[in-house]
C-alpha cells in the first residue's frame, strides 16, 4: 500500500492509525504544493464568497490557482476527514492571511 501513496511525510501519523485499524488510505493525498494552492484558493474564496461575488468568479479563482473545481473539494473533504492534512491546509491559509509573518 505505501508504495501508491506519494511520499507525503505529514500524512505519515494518520496513515499508520487507518492502517493499524485495518482502514485503506486515501489514495489521492495532495503533495505539499498542491495544498499550498488550495490554501490560496481558499483565502480567495472566503472573500469572494463574503462579498458576494457570483459563483463564476469564485470558480475563476480556484481555477486560477492550478486546481479544477472537483479537486478543490475533493481537499476540502480531505481536510476534513485527516488531522493532518487539515493541519497544513491551516498553515498555509495563516501564511496567505499574513503573509509578513
Amino acid at each position: 500500500i505505501m508504495a501508491d501513496l506519494p511520499d507525503n511525510g505529514y500524512f505519515d501519523r494518520d496513515f499508520a492509525v487507518i492502517a493499524s485499524s485495518g482502514g485503506q488510505p486515501p489514495r489521492d493525498v495532495p503533495e505539499e504544493e498542491e495544498l499550498q494552492r488550495f490554501a490560496k484558493a481558499y483565502v480567495q474564496v472566503e472573500e469572494l464568497t463574503g462579498q458576494g461575488k457570483p459563483e463564476s468568479e469564485v470558480v475563476d479563482a480556484i481555477e486560477a490557482q492550478g486546481i479544477t473545481l472537483k479537486r478543490y473539494n475533493r481537499v476540502a473533504e480531505l481536510s476534513g476527514e485527516y488531522q493532518s492534512i487539515k493541519a497544513k491546509v491551516t498553515e498555509y491559509v495563516i501564511a496567505e492571511k499574513n503573509p509578513e509573518s
